[in-house]
């Protein structure tokens, strides 16, 4: 190889014509060159039939971002990397400790607002690395406290919820998740129809009428996000599912650079119930259903231009082997998405058992 090409990209080889390279950032292992990441806000961790934490530990992906964390301090399986916020708007990071080494994946900051009073709280955003990635996970201000307060306050308060997302968006993440508090849909004919679901809340239950402020509350954030260069990782079962079971709708999405990645096979996991009322413990899971997303390491085109010969096929072989190993693991965190794994609730069983005897 030479120097030019080892001193341009360190992931660079020469080729007849010149240099070719990898956009992804350093060498990794088969298995680390995908990644699965799940978003979940799990209302505060109140659930208790059967909770949040016991469906994330049975789902066996890589990476959980949480919001409303609130007392989650064990998941069976996985290592709390870090949390952050006001009690019941916090965030965290957790990893499966069986496919994610933990020198792999680095939490490097917090970002927060504090509350402007007007039925606002604090609200956070942690920032952490696997690899090479920069993840952003947040939870945007919204909710019953501050719907009453929009009418007479309305632009200091989307202001208020904007700002955080802009010193996200400053520090360059590649991946940004989370609880959004605004619907979105990428079908215009439905998103007119979760907005007039919008409309008809605020006219019935906080006396507010203003169909423009009422779109910008809940679009402005994800126009400043693509703005700034940000594309939807659009769920597979985008029209036909949602994640807030109140609202009825989409609120809790991912958004990525497509510099170094690709998200994808992103799906909403359908399991809140239709006749959970949330007033005390005995509903599943959470009132939101989770998000989860595949994470590509993303080459240049055909991930390796101009490579003939021996070496070009031994490396095709290598992509295709690596294709297959995603696939397989797709399969797998969506088969245990869907069902608890037997295996999991015994350990958690003896697990629980164990501390009671303490």
């Amino acid at each position: 190889m030479s120097n030019r090409c080892r001193n341009n990209n360190k992931k660079r080889v020469q080729s007849a014509g010149g240099c070719s390279s990898y956009l992804s950032v350093q060498q990794l292992p088969d298995q680390e060159q995908t990644f699965s990441l799940m978003t979940f806000n799990i209302f505060k961790n109140v659930c208790k039939n059967p909770s949040p934490g016991e469906y994330v530990s049975d789902s066996n992906v890589d990476i959980i971002c949480l919001q409303e964390d609130a007392n989650i301090y064990e998941i069976l399986n996985y290592t709390k990397l870090f949390t952050f916020g006001q009690k019941n708007k916090n965030v965290a990071c957790f990893y499966n400790t069986t496919t994610i080494g933990n020198n792999k994946i680095v939490f490097k900051k917090y970002v927060t607002t504090k509350s402007i009073g007007m039925g606002t709280g604090d609200r956070s955003s942690i920032i952490f690395k696997y690899n090479d990635i920069k993840i952003a996970n947040l939870h945007l201000e919204g909710g019953h406290f501050v719907d009453v307060e929009l009418k007479n306050n309305f632009d200091k308060i989307l202001e208020y919820k904007l700002k955080l997302l802009k010193l996200v968006i400053a520090e360059e993440p590649d991946i940004i998740c989370g609880d959004f508090n605004s619907v979105y849909n990428t079908d215009k004919t439905k998103l007119e129809t979760v907005l007039q679901l919008q409309y008809d809340y605020f006219r019935k239950h906080r006396q507010y009428d203003s169909i423009d402020n009422i779109k910008k509350w809940n679009l402005d954030p994800y126009e400043l996000l693509t703005k700034n260069g940000y594309k939807y990782a659009i769920p597979n079962n985008e029209n036909t599912s949602m994640t807030n079971n109140r609202g009825k709708t989409i609120v809790d999405t991912f958004w990525f650079l497509d510099k170094k990645i690709q998200l994808t096979n992103t799906n909403i996991i359908n399991i809140m119930k239709s006749y959970d009322n949330y007033n005390n413990t005995s509903c599943e899971y959470s009132d939101h259903n989770p998000v989860t997303t595949n994470v590509i390491y993303k080459k240049v085109s055909s991930e390796l231009i101009n490579i003939g010969g021996k070496g070009g096929s031994r490396h095709k072989k290598h992509l295709s082997a690596r294709r297959n190993n995603m696939q397989t693991r797709t399969k797998q965190t969506h088969k245990s998405c869907k069902t608890h794994n037997t295996h999991n609730t015994q350990q958690r069983k003896k697990h629980n058992k164990q501390k009671s005897q303490k």
